[in-house]
């Protein structure tokens, strides 16, 4: 019996069973080919139709599924997409941020465990109960500034100890620092060189201010270059020093004792003091005897009992 597609009128065929694959209409009841078999299906009459009426199929039915959703629908997928980029989007982000702290975490835990190990380990570094606040070594790297030959270096993180520890050096000590004291951050360095058979005494201080009292200090030599300002108890030791500042010199981040025991330093404490010749290590000392302040004697006699070339005070 032929069969004719009710839509289109296009004359059905073996394969068109329950769609018609023309117009792809679900063809009704009485038009459906009901009892059919695998032989059937197979031999199909205008075959070299099948790609074409395969493609009107199936563009017919994305164009009824389109009109099945509706624009309310639409924007519900719309929405439900957006929502789950957003999740997506924030927890990547939450993700990230807490591994970020977790490694910063892991990283402080880990330097602050460090220096207790060095403490503990290392007999150079030692507690003594003084009363100097206590930061960051080598700041600015003031290792780069320093000149690579000097006797005796020391470091410290409390502006207020210049004056006591220093006034063996003069008055005018005692006059420079009651100036400088508020225009000056609290990190600064001091160290000893011999020249020509004579001792001279210099310090690498950092102002906080531009307006400073650079000059007219009797047996002080004064001088701010850049960003340091330069004290000496010898012209000599500006010039030096300035060498250092502008690299045609060596420094002291080149000196072999210094760089042997940098990297065994804590990251931070109260002071630290070097001798760069440690068979000259209490012929320098000595020199800081003179000093009147109770506490840098106690550091000094601490240091001359061990048998190292440096100290940290934690």
């Amino acid at each position: 019996m032929k069969r004719t597609c009710p839509f289109c009128k296009s004359t059905l065929h073996g394969n068109d069973i329950f769609f018609c694959t023309s117009c792809g209409n679900i063809l009704p009841d009485n038009v459906q080919l009901k009892e059919f078999s695998l032989r059937n299906v197979r031999s199909i009459d205008g075959v070299q139709n099948y790609p074409t009426s395969s493609f009107k199929f199936l563009k017919n039915i994305f164009k009824k599924a389109s009109n099945v959703l509706d624009s309310k629908t639409l924007l519900v997928g719309i929405g439900v997409g957006v929502l789950i980029a957003t999740c997506f989007y924030l927890l990547v982000r939450f993700t990230l941020f807490s591994s970020n702290n977790s490694n910063e975490t892991k990283v402080m835990e880990v330097n602050k465990r460090s220096d207790n190990d060095n403490l503990a380990s290392n007999p150079s570094i030692v507690n003594l109960n003084i009363n100097l606040s206590s930061g960051t070594f080598g700041q600015f790297k003031v290792s780069n500034l320093v000149p690579g030959d000097v006797d005796l270096y020391m470091e410290t993180n409390d502006f207020s100890s210049f004056e006591p520890y220093f006034n063996f050096l003069g008055g005018e000590v005692f006059t420079l620092y009651e100036n400088i004291k508020e225009s000056v951050k609290q990190f600064y360095c001091a160290f000893l060189s011999t020249k020509d058979g004579k001792q001279y005494w210099s310090f690498l201080v950092f102002p906080s201010k531009e307006d400073i009292n650079t000059g007219g200090y009797s047996g002080l030599a004064t001088k701010r270059i850049n960003d340091v300002l330069v004290i000496s108890t010898s012209d000599l030791m500006i010039e030096e020093i300035e060498s250092s500042i502008s690299g045609t010199q060596k420094s002291l981040s080149l000196n072999p004792s210094y760089v042997l025991i940098k990297n065994s330093l804590p990251v931070e404490g109260k002071m630290f003091l070097m001798a760069l010749n440690n068979d000259k290590k209490s012929e320098a000392l000595n020199v800081l005897d003179k000093t009147t302040s109770e506490e840098l004697k106690l550091i000094i006699s601490s240091f001359k009992e061990l048998d190292s070339n440096f100290i940290v005070i934690k």
